[in-house]
């Protein structure tokens, strides 16, 4: 960490400029911790502080969940029990157990995540995936989920030789598995995923179409992509989706065996990223030989299924976009205008409107999975969207959109509401609303949202999605997973009954009713491609509309039922297509739906004993890491230890050195508090730094060290939160006692002395922050919107100081978008502070130009701070009681390189360059700015790489001049963004 931007030092001893790390040698990382990224964080997630939390005992398992979730519970663990003993065999591994699961229902986004260092955690979002998506082919949800997440535990835990013996000495700290390419850690969980269960994604047709329309247009990802991050679609789903299916190619060639024998070697070495070694050992093959054999077969594969569709005669639409990425719900509206989601790489997702006339608008930002029903009147939307709730869950909720002036009205708070649909008088609303990994069917008078009551509910571990009302509005269909198929469903309004308008292996989906109301029209991948279909309304046999090479999804017919909308799909990702004079009298007769494996056989529930949760089991220290730093005088050796319970409650870090030189014992500690909204933050420092002004004496400069020990205590207040912007306050109290390690010497012939400020130095501070900041997939830096933070220092006897001082601050950051040319940007930052205080001669703000730096020990330290220097001046701070600080800079992409060298771990990903302008103004008053201001110019060239297959850098090379009051230059070349 440096600290080389304007900051208040009225209670710090490093000026802008100079490395706090060298004073405090607790912030520099061990030797050990530079290995290519072993050691992963424990992981800390803010649950709801108001859920009281139960801990579920099973043999290899405890299971932390919410008060009210102990069925859920129960169901995670015997799956998890039954994938467990599974993945010890054929990954020949037993981790130590118990093995925590922390279950979550904060959210309904479904994922989740899986930790082997300091010590085994899995994390569930408790809750059942959107009906369409990467991780919608399931047949048990919650086997599938949990068996992928152990798999990477079991994976992950393989862990042999000397990495297992220094592991013996400090705890869990190495794991190489972890340090593996994304395509073999992700691929492999996959893999397991899909082999211990009858589908997940290896089987899934919907990946199978990704593949396919890549081989169609030539566009097959070399390995370095896989390897590494590309912007491409589909972007991070590339390590899933090939690494899943290379997987499966190798265990196919050389038997499972393989992936438990690489593992094993691999967890044994030392010094990572030598993945080819492991491989080559156990087949005499590497990585690259053996992805040219796996691309030449999938190519061969997909060019054959290409083959049959094209001599069946295709019948596709035409596509009315072309940008591809993700695209979600479409309705058509009461004058003939298409309305669509849609979630591009290079914007925010938003509702859009395609005109009669070809012209295309936006209406609003929405969420990218968001759906909505469009009233009658034509002139309003009802959505249901992801939105923050009581500021710790993300649920789904209602909202009432004008689409005229793109008005957003939220209308429910909690609901966890997906798939909305309208009546086509507008007086009912219908969608579907999650439950943990259950969801029903909810009815509602639209003018009374509070009074829904549900429609239907197939009952435990079953999953709903896409509800419509009939033209009639007499009776509703939906898709529905239920014992292990995916299969549409017709509940008649009238009479109360659920009856399966289809029943078969195939994945049935997104339906609608024709305009006339006598067929239901949906997706299936019933003849492993997903298309578009209809039955009747009333039973019959299932008539095909589409016969795509790729895939088509959701269909939506026009008021005359001559036209159908769709979701379509290239190698670019989704796009909107429309397949005209559609007859459904006439549809040929759908082939009988392929033959699928067969669902498992439910894992059940068994009936394991519960508790309250404790925390301290996996609170305690599980890992040692070695502090080797410097202090003033010298070299500085210690321990350092961290650690938090799985639930997230509790979190702290602490380290002990020792200096040889100065021999004085230096800690650091730190502590947070989740248990109660909004927690607290407790730490606390000794160590030796240099005073923040030197000792004058006979007109001469002399610096003076001090030991300096430190605590800190502060909380933040999140006021106001959504997805796209948030409002918080914080506070905060600090004390620091700075004292001379050696008597400042004078005679007294000497003129007198000027000493500088020591003793006590308590504060309090209060902040308020906003942010509506937003960047892209593919942005280069933070694109639009902006960022305001206000701060009020108070020192004082009253609170502890030896001193008083007030200070207040005020910073605005926004982002310019470039309205012409894409992803092109103007940053501006502007700084202003102004106090008074009783120091004898300390300066409440400083700042510096960009000191020198090694970029290796700056990766080595974790050093990726933002740089808010004055560029092109020196790195001595300049210093006084007000500050005023700016910074333009107009960015611009230059290159997207998107390269890497095959499994090497670093990817290069966009070049882009930015020209500056920094300047700033120090003086005792606002009114001295003037003659105080100094200006700088430059340029900078920045690349963005990804190291160690998982560490995101932006690497800064960059030339600034001074303009104003001075003639130094400089050349530098840094880590991390400039603000």
């Amino acid at each position: 960490m440096v600290q080389h931007r304007c900051r208040e030092t009225g209670s710090a001893g490093a000026l802008g400029g100079r490395s706090i790390c060298r004073g405090r040698p607790g912030c520099v990382v061990a030797v050990l911790l530079a290995l290519g990224g072993l050691l992963s964080a424990s992981v800390v997630h803010a649950y709801d502080p108001r859920r009281r939390w139960h801990t579920l005992q099973a043999p290899h398992f405890s299971v932390h969940y919410p008060e009210g979730a102990y069925g859920v519970a129960s169901a995670v663990a015997k799956s998890a029990e039954t994938a467990f003993a599974a993945l010890v065999v054929r990954l020949d591994w037993q981790p130590a157990t118990p093995i925590d699961i922390v279950l979550n229902e904060d959210t309904d986004a479904a994922n989740g995540f899986a930790q082997s260092v300091p010590y085994n955690l899995v994390g569930l979002n408790a809750v059942a995936p959107e009906e369409l998506g990467e991780l919608s082919d399931y047949r048990d949800w919650t086997f599938e989920l949990v068996a992928h997440e152990l798999a990477h535990i079991v994976n992950i835990d393989t862990i042999g030789g000397l990495p297992r013996a220094i592991n013996a000495v400090f705890g869990r700290l190495l794991a190489p598995n972890a340090a593996a390419p994304r395509f073999i850690v992700e691929g492999l969980a996959v893999y397991f995923e899909s082999a211990l269960g009858a589908a997940g994604r290896v089987r899934s047709p919907y990946f199978d179409m990704f593949l396919r329309a890549a081989v169609l247009d030539g566009s097959l990802f070399d390995l370095d992509e896989v390897t590494g991050a590309p912007l491409r679609w589909p972007q991070g789903t590339a390590a899933y989706l090939y690494g899943g299916r290379f997987m499966d190619f190798l265990a196919r060639r050389y038997g499972e065996d393989l992936l438990a024998e690489i593992g094993r070697d691999y967890g044994r070495r030392l010094f990572p990223f030598a993945v080819n070694a492991s491989l080559k050992q156990a087949t005499g093959s590497d990585y690259p030989s053996l992805y040219r054999e796996f691309v030449a077969e999938t190519t061969a594969r997909y060019r054959a299924q290409l083959h049959e569709v094209e001599a069946a005669g295709v019948i596709e639409g035409e596509a009315l976009t072309a940008r591809g990425q993700d695209f979600g719900a479409i309705r058509v509206g009461p004058r003939g205008a298409v309305y669509f989601v849609e979630a591009p790489i290079d914007a925010h997702p938003s509702l859009r409107a395609l005109d009669p006339d070809g012209a295309e608008r936006e209406i609003a930002w929405v969420h990218g999975a968001a759906s909505f029903a469009l009233y009658p009147s034509g002139d309003k939307a009802l959505v249901a969207e992801l939105e923050v709730d009581e500021v710790y869950r993300l649920y789904g909720d209602l909202f009432e959109l004008d689409l005229q002036h793109g008005e957003l009205q939220q209308l429910t708070h909690g609901a966890r509401a997906q798939s909305v649909d309208l009546s086509k008088d507008g007086g009912r609303v219908v969608y579907s609303e999650l439950s943990s990994m259950h969801s029903i069917v909810r009815i509602a008078r639209a003018d009374d949202l509070g009074g829904a009551e549900t429609l239907v509910d197939l009952g435990p571990d079953t999953q709903v999605f896409s509800p419509r009302f009939s033209p009639a509005g007499d009776a509703v269909v939906f898709a529905a997973s239920a014992a292990g198929q995916r299969d549409l469903y017709l509940a008649d309004l009238a009479s109360a009954t659920t009856v399966k308008v289809t029943d078969d292996r195939a994945v049935d989906g997104g339906p609608v009713f024709s305009s006339d109301g006598r067929f239901v029209l949906f997706h299936s991948d019933r003849d492993g491609i997903f298309n578009l279909y209809a039955v009747p309304r009333a039973g019959g046999p299932v008539r095909r509309l589409t016969r795509v090479r790729t895939g088509a999804f959701y269909p939506e017919p026009s008021a005359d039922g001559r036209t159908l909308y769709y979701r379509t799909y290239s190698s670019r990702g989704f796009d909107l297509a429309r397949l005209d004079d559609v007859a459904l009298d006439q549809a040929a007769p759908a082939e009988s739906a392929l033959a699928r494996a067969p669902a498992p056989e439910s894992p059940g529930v068994a009936a394991y004993p519960a508790t309250p949760y404790r925390a301290l089991p996996s609170l305690l220290p599980t890992v040692w890491t070695p502090v080797l730093a410097t202090d003033t005088r010298g070299n500085t050796y210690g321990l350092s230890t961290s650690g938090a319970d799985a639930v997230g409650l509790h979190a702290y870090s602490a380290a002990a050195w020792w200096g040889t030189a100065s021999e004085l014992a230096g800690f650091q500690l730190a502590y947070a508090n989740r248990q109660f909204h909004p927690g607290v933050n407790v730490s606390g420092d000794r160590g030796l730094s240099y005073a923040a002004m030197p000792y004058v004496r006979n007109g001469q400069s002399q610096a003076v060290e001090e030991e300096v020990w430190s605590g800190r205590l502060s909380t933040s207040w999140p006021l106001w939160s959504r997805r796209d912007l948030s409002l918080s306050i914080g506070t905060g109290y600090e004390l620091q006692y700075r004292r001379n390690t050696r008597p400042l010497v004078f005679d007294p012939f000497d003129r007198a002395p000027v000493f500088p400020d020591d003793g006590r130095f308590a504060a309090t501070r209060l902040s308020l922050g906003f942010s509506n900041v937003h960047r892209y997939g593919n942005s280069i830096s933070p694109v639009q919107g902006g960022a305001v933070s206000l701060g009020l220092r108070l020192e004082d006897p009253y609170v502890g100081s030896s001193y008083s001082a007030v200070s207040g601050t005020v910073e605005i950051t926004h982002y310019f978008e470039n309205p012409w040319l894409s992803r092109q940007v103007l940053a501006t930052d502007v700084f202003f502070g102004y106090g008074r205080s009783s120091y004898l001669r300390r300066k409440l703000f400083a700042v510096g130009g960009l000191p020198q730096r090694d970029i290796l020990l700056d990766l080595y330290n974790n050093s990726f701070g933002g740089a808010q220097a004055l560029r092109g001046f020196p790195a001595r701070p300049q210093i006084g009681d007000a500050a005023l600080v700016g910074h333009v800079e107009y960015r611009a992409p230059i290159v997207d390189v998107e390269t890497g060298v095959e499994t090497l771990p670093i990817y290069l990903q966009t070049l882009h360059g930015s020209l500056f302008v920094d300047a700033a103004a120090l003086a005792d008053t606002p009114a001295a700015f003037a003659d105080a201001a100094r200006a700088s110019i430059g340029f900078e060239l920045v690349m963005g790489m990804l190291l160690g297959y998982g560490l995101p850098v932006d690497v800064r090379l960059g030339y600034g001049r001074a303009v104003r009051n001075g003639t130094s230059a400089n050349l530098y070349l840094v880590l991390g963004d400039s603000f």
